[in-house]
């Protein structure tokens, strides 16, 4: 099931790490592992495979968040 999924894009993940010391952008690593894990157990698809619409939800959220500067409230300044 679905703990099977996420064991499974971890260790693929996991997979593409190496010994040697470098530095790793841990925040982008989970991103893309998480963006997997939903990609797999919801549609059953890869984050690769479905990385236009990730990219796209990213996007629509960040004009989301941009947005709200523009909402007046009365009584706000």
């Amino acid at each position: 099931g679905m703990t099977k999924a996420m064991a499974s894009c971890t260790i693929s993940m996991l997979s593409t790490w190496t010994d040697e010391e470098k530095e790793l952008e841990v925040h982008e690593q989970l991103k893309q592992l998480t963006a997997d894990i939903i990609a797999q157990t919801a549609f059953g698809s890869s984050y690769r495979e479905g990385k236009e619409v990730f990219t796209a939800q990213e996007e629509l959220i960040l004009m989301a968040i941009a947005s709200f500067g523009d909402i007046s409230v009365p009584g706000l300044q």
